[in-house]
C-alpha cells in the first residue's frame, strides 16, 4: 500500500528522498537521452540537488537549484524518467509537492524543465508534463523547448495533494474508530470524509476542466458500498 505523506518525513506519496549518489537513480540516468557520460558516477549537476526515487527504484525525478546561464531564477528539474506502474503525470504532482515542501515556494520564473522534442518518440514531446500543468515557454539556444508551470498551477496541484493525504488520513482514522466501536467519533470523520471528498473534487475538476490531469493513481472514491464493506453506514 502506497504511504500518502505531507509531513516532515522522508517519503512522499510514491517518492523517496534519496542522495545524488542513489544506484537505482543513476541507472534510470543512464537510460534518459540527456546522459553525457553514461556509467558516471554522478547524474547531478553541482548545486542544490533534490533527488526523488520510487521504493522499488523504477522512476526517478530531480529537482536542481544552482547557478544558471540562461538568466532565469527558477527550479529545474534535470531529470524524469518513468519505468513504474505510475502515471508519469501523478509523479511530476507528487514531485511538486515534495519540492515546494522541502524547498519552499519556487523563485520568480517557478519551476522549470527542458524538452528534446529530436530525441522524444511521441509526436507531442513534453505531453506529460503539459497534463501536469507545464507549457512550452520558449527555446534555448540548442533547440530544446522550455517548460514552465505557473504559481497558481501549481498551487492547485498541492492543494490536490494534500486534499488525497487529507482524505485517507481520515478514513484511516474513521476505520479504527469504528473498529474501537467509537460509533460518534466514526459516524463524524465519515462526515468529515465526505466533506473533504467533495473538496478535493471541486479542485479535480477545475485541473480536469483545464486539460490537465487529476491524480488518478491515488483518486479517492467513497460509496455507499465500499462503506458498508467496512461495516460502517450512516
Amino acid at each position: 500500500m502506497i504511504q500518502l505523506m505531507l509531513e516532515e518525513s522522508a517519503t512522499f506519496g510514491p517518492w523517496v528522498v534519496t542522495n545524488k549518489g542513489d544506484i537505482a537513480c543513476r541507472t534510470l540516468a543512464d537510460k534518459h537521452y540527456s546522459r553525457q557520460t553514461v556509467g558516471a558516477s554522478q547524474f547531478c549537476r553541482p548545486g542544490k540537488n533534490l533527488v526523488l526515487r520510487t521504493a522499488a527504484g523504477d522512476a526517478a525525478i530531480v529537482f536542481w537549484s544552482g547557478i544558471r546561464d540562461d538568466g532565469l531564477d527558477a527550479y529545474e528539474i534535470t531529470l524524469f524518467r518513468n519505468e513504474s506502474q505510475f502515471l508519469s503525470s501523478d509523479l511530476i504532482k507528487w514531485g511538486l509537492a515534495a519540492v515546494t515542501k522541502l524547498w519552499g515556494h519556487p523563485p520568480t520564473d517557478q519551476i522549470i524543465t527542458y524538452v528534446n522534442p529530436d530525441r522524444i518518440q511521441s509526436h507531442n514531446p513534453g505531453y506529460c508534463f503539459k497534463k501536469a500543468g507545464f507549457y512550452i515557454a520558449g527555446t534555448s539556444k540548442r533547440g530544446l523547448f522550455r517548460m514552465r508551470i505557473d504559481k497558481h498551477i501549481r498551487l492547485l496541484n498541492i492543494y490536490e495533494i494534500e486534499g488525497i493525504q487529507k482524505y485517507w488520513n481520515t478514513k484511516e482514522a474513521a476505520l479504527k474508530a469504528f473498529e474501537e466501536r467509537k460509533y460518534i467519533k466514526t459516524i463524524l470523520l465519515i462526515k468529515q470524509l465526505m466533506s473533504t471528498e467533495r473538496n478535493l473534487k471541486r479542485i479535480q475538476s477545475k485541473l480536469t476542466g483545464m486539460g490537465y490531469n487529476c491524480c488518478t493513481s491515488f483518486m479517492p472514491i467513497i460509496t455507499d458500498e465500499a462503506l458498508e464493506s467496512a461495516g460502517i453506514s450512516i
